[in-house]
């Protein structure tokens, strides 16, 4: 088992940059995505690392990206960073080794003092994500809790260490009072921006959040929206919802390079030193990438130029919605047309509406049909293809087929990559093959 996690945790850092610190946890909030894990599902809580263990993982880490600690992105749980008792030692350690590298961290925010945001001011570049989540989601002691984490958002303040937060709000357990004074309480802050993201809801979600996610999240939007502008600062509705791939600007961090350029929000960009952007993300990667890029962008019926002016491979400070990535498309276009029958592309709930808008601008809109597919596996509002599984595609060819045989006759079937890790299986621990082995048809990966 302990060999399946090393090399998990080594392929979390070489595909993702990122490093998991420890599984543990000190708080128990109600909308944690774990409560909410059917049974069978495969996830690995690790040991504490070590300074040993860090340094290690450090050779396969890309040191033009940012180092990222505290955020999901395999199936490793992941806990609390600061709880690693050599949290800081760890740090030291990766500053050294990569001295102009971003480091972020994502935490509650509990075990920051003044103290520790002392010594985090000493090993900038840094960035962290702090969960703001109201007190009535952070259970018996939330009173105590809040005002811990007010206190660290204000010593990073103190200390001039970058910040941004997010909110997972259950507007049916705290009401819209309570929601909207934890956002003015960030918004009173340095915080660079608040992510406000609707909470992953399960079939096995406890009663109390499953209740009302529909509703609730539809009128939580409605009144954030609707105040979004009296906050002061960047609040990002997530998930995005998009009806283009035109590079529009959803907010701009203030004093960023952006905001410096010029950049605000509901600016569309419209080339990037003379290219046109393909997406919201190839502009992203482009500005992200570029020194000093120069950026011609409409504002309502006027077309404006600006230099952004920032180093190579820093943030930019615009925030976008993640729509396609050109890569990706380009990928499946060769697929496509080497291809020459009918081909069949099973999608998730949520990038539906994405593969659909790609596949129009690559200029196959109406020879492929696309068909999202249902997590039967989770249930509830589960819509991202990663958390989607080998069971829910092979039954949906299953439906598929009983629906209508006589037009089940594709040639090929393409799926998300993101439903498998890098040996071929998912998260239930089934692999890619048992789909091919399935059916008779040409199964690849998009």
């Amino acid at each position: 088992m302990m060999e399946k996690i090393e090399e998990i945790i080594v392929s979390s850092v070489g595909l993702h940059n990122t490093i998991p610190l420890t599984s543990r946890c000190n708080l128990s909030c109600i909308y944690c995505s774990h409560r909410g894990n059917p049974p069978g599902i495969k996830v690995y809580r690790i040991p504490d690392l070590t300074v040993d263990d860090v340094s290690f993982l450090l050779d396969f880490v890309d040191s033009k990206r940012k180092v990222v600690i505290g955020e999901s992105a395999t199936r490793i749980v992941e806990g609390e960073p600061l709880l690693n008792p050599q949290f800081k030692d760890i740090l030291k350690v990766i500053r050294k080794k990569l001295p102009e590298t971003i480091i972020q961290i994502t935490t509650n925010g509990t075990l920051i003092d003044k103290n520790t945001a002392a010594f985090l001011k000493m090993l900038k570049p840094l960035e962290f994500v702090v969960s703001v989540n109201s007190p009535g989601v952070l259970g018996t002691i939330r009173e105590e809790i809040w005002y811990k984490i007010t206190k660290a958002l204000e010593y990073l303040s103190s200390a001039e260490i970058a910040f941004g937060c997010s909110l997972v709000p259950l507007l049916g357990v705290t009401g819209w009072e309570e929601i909207e004074s934890t956002i003015k309480a960030v918004a009173e802050t340095n915080a660079l921006y608040l992510r406000v993201i609707p909470p992953g809801v399960t079939k096995y979600s406890p009663l109390g959040v499953r209740h009302s996610f529909n509703e609730a999240a539809a009128k939580l939007k409605t009144l954030i929206s609707g105040k979004k502008s009296s906050f002061g600062l960047p609040i990002v509705l997530e998930p995005g919802e998009i009806d283009n791939l035109k590079a529009y600007v959803e907010g701009v961090i203030y004093k960023s390079p952006a905001f410096k350029g010029g950049l605000r929000a509901g600016d569309e960009i419209r080339s990037i030193n003379g290219s046109e952007p393909w997406s919201r993300v190839d502009a992203f990667q482009k500005l992200y990438a570029l020194e000093n890029p120069e950026v011609e962008y409409r504002r309502g019926r006027n077309i404006l130029r600006s230099i952004i002016p920032k180093r190579k491979n820093s943030s930019p400070g615009v925030i976008m919605f993640y729509d396609f990535d050109p890569q990706r498309a380009f990928r499946m276009k060769e697929q496509l047309l080497a291809n020459e029958g009918k081909t069949l592309i099973l999608t998730s709930q949520a990038g539906f509406k994405r593969v659909k808008l790609a596949l129009k601008k690559l200029g196959f809109s109406c020879s492929v049909e696309v068909r999202a597919v249902r997590s039967r596996f989770f249930g509830g509002n589960i819509s991202c293809s990663g958390l989607l599984t080998v069971r829910d595609i092979i039954e949906e060819l299953k439906y598929m087929r009983k629906e209508a045989v006589d037009k089940f006759n594709y040639q090929l079937i393409m799926i998300p990559n993101e439903i498998f890790d890098v040996k071929g299986m998912d998260l239930e621990g089934r692999y890619f093959s048992e789909i091919t082995g399935f059916i008779d048809v040409p199964v690849m990966l998009m």
